[in-house]
């Protein structure tokens, strides 16, 4: 909810808020795809609003987890 509710109030602590709860998903349970997927996008924002190349490369890394778990979701490998 934070992260789709970021671009609307134009506030990045939404953005901060999204990642800090998928973090804490994960932490509970480091299989979830959508954790994973929830989190990348979440960096991602974070790095369009801060241009910060280290929110990319956790980005990135969010996504290699994720396909690691889910190979067979093809729009996740398109990310």
């Amino acid at each position: 909810t934070a992260l789709s509710l970021a671009p609307l109030v134009m506030d990045v602590r939404q953005i901060i808020k999204a990642v800090n709860c998928f973090k804490h998903a994960i932490s509970q349970d480091d299989s979830c795809f959508d954790c994973w997927t929830g989190l990348a996008e979440a960096l991602s924002a974070l790095y369009e609003y801060t241009h910060d190349e280290d929110h990319f490369l956790q980005a990135n890394e969010c996504y290699a987890n994720g396909s690691k778990i889910a190979p067979q979701e093809a729009d996740h490998w398109l990310e």
